[in-house]
């Protein structure tokens, strides 16, 4: 234990400097709002107003944007141990407080937290792949599976290539997925699955220029039929964007409407207006990390 907290504190110190050299995110009232949402037990809680007991959920969101935002938890080596915690042997999965019941999206969750943190992936993989593997049946449950594998370091072949089959038979014929206001959300997730498996996706320029079509006037994103863009579907298409290697059409409307989401104390709520949590903070940490060029 001791060993593995160490290997974190210079995980923290050593890829903190680097990184702030990199980003220009800088925001010291983020951090420290953020940083307010660590508990006595180690994780942290959603919002301000949430129960003061720790969340895998708001934990991993927290501690991956704290750091893009040039900060680290007010207490690391608690982090550590609250996501230590929360890992089943037994079962080989991640639940969201420690004792709790795990799943497919939590283990995903749990792994991405974990190389975070730099706690040595090893320990968890073998455990943690064998049940995603067996467990991820529905599409979020696979679209996180892969998110948590690529986590991992390494690709569960015969898992992988049963999922990219899946989701290539939900492909519409211009190469997109889905259909209506919920087109450029699951084009953008599914595409991002299949190239986190070791698939293949065709033409991305294509893919692009379907997402480019979906941009809400505002800059962001939607799912409903109404256009409200909303910061939880916008990152999940800007990763598209990211993984292909390219920028939305409104790049500069979506950095003014990523400004609206974020609240006066720090934090980022999930469209202008709504009030902060981890989660959309997190949204907003990594589609501002992804338009700054990283």
């Amino acid at each position: 234990m001791l060993r593995t907290l160490l290997l974190a504190i210079v995980a923290w110190s050593c890829l903190g400097p680097a990184l702030d050299a990199q980003t220009k995110l800088h925001d010291p009232a983020t951090v420290r709002w953020l940083q307010s949402l660590q508990t006595d037990d180690g994780g942290f809680r959603p919002t301000p107003s949430a129960e003061l007991q720790g969340s895998l959920r708001a934990t991993s969101a927290a501690v991956r944007s704290l750091r893009r935002f040039g900060g680290q938890p007010a207490n690391p080596e608690a982090a550590t141990r609250f996501v230590e915690k929360c890992w089943d042997d037994k079962t080989g999965s991640f639940a969201d407080r420690p004792g709790g019941s795990g799943d497919v999206i939590l283990t995903a969750i749990g792994l991405m937290a974990v190389n975070e943190l730099g706690l040595p992936r090893e320990r968890y993989r073998p455990k943690a792949l064998t049940f995603l593997a067996e467990h991820a049946r529905e599409y979020e449950e696979t679209r996180m599976a892969a998110a948590g594998i690529e986590a991992a370091g390494e690709i569960p072949r015969e898992a992988a290539s049963r999922w990219i089959a899946e989701l290539r038979a939900m492909t519409n014929p211009d190469g997109s997925f889905g259909r209506g206001a919920e087109k450029a959300r699951l084009t953008a997730g599914t595409v991002v699955a299949i190239l986190r498996l070791g698939g293949q996706v065709g033409d991305g320029r294509s893919i692009l220029d379907i997402l480019d079509a979906e941009q809400n006037p505002d800059g962001g994103f939607g799912r409903t039929a109404q256009r409200d863009s909303d910061l939880e579907t916008t990152y999940r298409v800007m990763r598209c964007y990211h993984m292909l290697g390219g920028k939305p059409a409104r790049k500069e409307a979506l950095e003014r409407w990523l400004k609206s989401c974020r609240a006066s104390e720090g934090g980022y709520g999930i469209r202008p207006g709504q009030p902060p949590t981890v989660g959309a903070t997190y949204f907003a940490a990594m589609v501002l990390s992804w338009l700054d060029g990283r």
